[in-house]
């Protein structure tokens, strides 16, 4: 069934609603997924994309219609994501909005994590985007854990380990390992998780980076009480700052990494 207008009222980004439907087993899209798709660094009629952990396919579905991307393969380790997502892209296919679009600029792959991907294949792209699972559970109180082992698709797209980069560092592990010319990565990646320790980690792997965007978005309620404990020098550079007010703002990073 697919969401009505009155579905999506106060949703982080109801215009989302314009290239996907919720089959109510995924959360609605989010900024993390708005930021993405509006600071990918594509150019038209350029573009051959890898979207990893493609949920509902909104990353993909949106840079083939909004950003000139000619090609898109879609890629997710849960089953569910995979099934809307191809739902998505034939109901897109079939509406005004992707009139332009051709199924044979798409390609579905078989659920399975990232690290199933071979060189071979990345290297037939242009670029590879992934909005990783980033939330620290350090920093997460019990009862808001309980809520996401609830649900294990929210904790697959939400939980990114005590400090908040395991899949990120998984992800460089095997982005620095794949053989051939592989195109660069974008990345999506929260200011809260800490300037110092991002840089870190991507170069840890021997890869470079540049920060392509820095978007300004409100820290999510249940990270608060962390950064309130937080001194100065660690909310500097977690890039967290008191919001006019109350609360806090944060920011979110869209990075490019590669291969030197």
């Amino acid at each position: 069934m697919y969401l009505n207008e009155s579905d999506v009222k106060g949703r982080p980004w109801p215009e989302a609603f314009t290239y996907i439907s919720r089959f109510g087993f995924l959360d609605a899209p989010s900024h993390f997924a708005k930021v993405i798709c509006t600071t990918l660094p594509i150019h038209p009629e350029k573009a051959k994309i890898i979207d990893i952990g493609c949920g509902s396919g909104i990353v993909g579905l949106y840079a083939l219609v909004k950003k000139g991307a000619t090609f898109v393969t879609f890629s997710d380790i849960q089953s569910v994501a995979m099934t809307e997502t191809v739902a998505n892209a034939v109901r897109l296919l079939e509406s005004k909005v992707g009139a332009k679009l051709r199924p044979e600029q798409m390609q579905f792959l078989a659920p399975g994590p990232f690290t199933s991907l071979k060189g071979d294949l990345v290297s037939s792209h242009d670029m590879l985007v992934f909005n990783p699972p980033q939330l620290p559970t350090n920093f997460l109180k019990a009862d808001e854990l309980l809520k996401l082992d609830k649900s294990s698709s929210r904790a697959t797209f939400r939980l990114g380990g005590p400090d908040g980069l395991k899949v990120v560092k998984e992800f460089l592990l095997w982005y620095s390992y794949l053989e051939g010319q592989v195109p660069p990565a974008t990345i999506l990646l929260s200011s809260f998780l800490g300037y110092g320790q991002i840089a870190a980690t991507i170069r840890h792997q021997g890869l470079t980076f540049e920060t392509k965007t820095e978007t300004v978005v409100p820290l999510r309620k249940i990270l608060v009480d962390a950064a309130e404990s937080f001194s100065e020098t660690e909310r500097v550079d977690r890039g967290l700052n008191r919001a006019k007010g109350g609360g806090w703002t944060k920011r979110l990073l869209t990075l490019s990494v590669s291969r030197e």
